[in-house]
C-alpha cells in the first residue's frame, strides 16, 4: 500500500475526473481510494469522485493497493496536482 496527501490546485471538476479515470484505466488491478474529510471513494469511479465535491485548496489522500501501486499513485497524483 502506498499513499500521498495532496492539496488541489484546481477544483475536482468533470474534466479533471474524466482525465483521472482515463489515466487509471491501465491500473484496473490496483485498488485506488481517494479520501476527503474522512469520506472514501473509489478512484476508478467517476460518479463517486464527483461526489467528493473537492475544490481548490482542499486536501485529498490518494491510496493505492495492488499490482503496480507506485506507478498508479504517480499517475493519479500527476492529474490531481
Amino acid at each position: 500500500m502506498v499513499n500521498e496527501v495532496i492539496t488541489l490546485r484546481e477544483d475536482l471538476d468533470l474534466v479533471c475526473v474524466d482525465q483521472l479515470v482515463k489515466e487509471l484505466r491501465p491500473f484496473a488491478k490496483t485498488q485506488v481510494t481517494v479520501t476527503r474529510r474522512g469520506y472514501d471513494v473509489d478512484g476508478h469511479n467517476a460518479l463517486r469522485l464527483t461526489e467528493l465535491g473537492a475544490r481548490s485548496g482542499d486536501t485529498l489522500t490518494v491510496t493505492c493497493r495492488g499490482r503496480d501501486e507506485a506507478k498508479c499513485l504517480a499517475a493519479a497524483i500527476s492529474i490531481l496536482r
